[in-house]
């Protein structure tokens, strides 16, 4: 993994995305947007836990594959 956040944040729907090379200007207003609009935060928020849920694997379960994978390659 690249630390990359594509297919994980959905801008506008699961968060707010900034353009790294224009982060200290779209920064601050990103947070300020959700500061000022929290029926915008909590339906972000909300929509991200959703995401979680249903598409993001628990620590155990993450776990679980890499042992996995592991012994498979100790075989």
């Amino acid at each position: 993994s690249d630390g990359s956040l594509d297919g994980v944040i959905d801008s506008g729907k699961t968060g707010l995305l900034v353009n790294p090379t224009k982060c200290s200007s779209q920064l601050p207003k990103a947070i300020e947007t959700l500061y000022k609009d929290r029926k915008l935060l909590n339906h972000l928020g909300e929509n991200a836990k959703n995401f979680a849920v249903n598409n993001l694997y628990s620590w155990d379960e993450k776990n679980r594959i890499e042992l996995d994978e592991i012994r498979s390659l100790l075989e």
